[in-house]
């Protein structure tokens, strides 16, 4: 989802979420470069960073993104409210889960922004943000945990077929789950990858016969999944 902001007369476009997926300096500046871009409006901003949990390591618990969802749900009395969610791929299972509520349906006011390190997110919240990665030379798929997808159920798999086939991806997608397969065939499951790999070549080869890239992505990892 995306909003119109009107700028001085000045139409352009806002996404609902945005994902940044590099370092610590490249996606604090990025940040910064959209708050920047928000100055024009009043806006509230929230800003969630990982904690300490009792000696392990830092993580971003479900009573952050709790909090996160208060601040959100109540009515602002700027124009925007900005949510940024610094170290996203340090949250728990649960805080994923309610943050993948919140991005669903987002209110027109909000904006949300996740950084990343290495964008080991459920494919849903991936699928629901604008992506943006900031690592240099890197390939557009592998900002994706293939090993996750594989096993995700399907109406994510469905979910994220339809992301990267809007967002016309399909070959970018295709070369990183490529790359991802190589470096899996090592050890027990060898044949296997080394048969996934055949198929993600042929499919490849195959693109623009006039087949939906979302039906073709989505019965990808279907076979995957299933191994057929």
């Amino acid at each position: 989802m995306e909003k119109l902001k009107n700028n001085n007369s000045k139409m352009y476009k806002v996404p609902s979420s945005v994902l940044l997926i590099g370092d610590a300096m490249e996606t604090q500046k990025k940040v910064a470069d959209i708050i920047s871009d928000l100055a024009v409006y009043s806006f509230d901003t929230l800003r969630i960073l990982p904690e300490d949990s009792s000696g392990k390591e830092n993580i971003i618990s479900i009573k952050q993104i709790k909090e996160a969802q208060h601040f959100i749900g109540l009515t602002p009395n700027s124009q925007i409210k900005a949510l940024i969610i610094e170290r996203a791929e340090l949250m728990n299972k649960e805080a994923s889960n309610a943050l993948l509520k919140m991005l669903e349906e987002p209110p027109l006011y909000a904006i949300i922004i996740l950084t990343s390190r290495n964008a080991k997110l459920l494919p849903t919240i991936i699928s629901r943000c604008s992506v943006i990665s900031l690592k240099h030379n890197r390939d557009s798929g592998s900002i994706y945990d293939y090993g996750s997808i594989i096993n995700s159920p399907f109406w994510q798999i469905s979910a994220l077929a339809e992301k990267i086939s809007n967002s016309q991806q399909t070959s970018e997608f295709l070369n990183g789950i490529e790359k991802y397969l190589i470096s899996q065939t090592s050890g027990s499951q060898r044949a296997t990858n080394v048969k996934r790999i055949k198929e993600v070549i042929k499919i490849k080869q195959e693109l623009n016969n006039n087949v939906s890239d979302r039906l073709i992505i989505e019965s990808l990892i279907l076979k995957f999944k299933y191994n057929v």
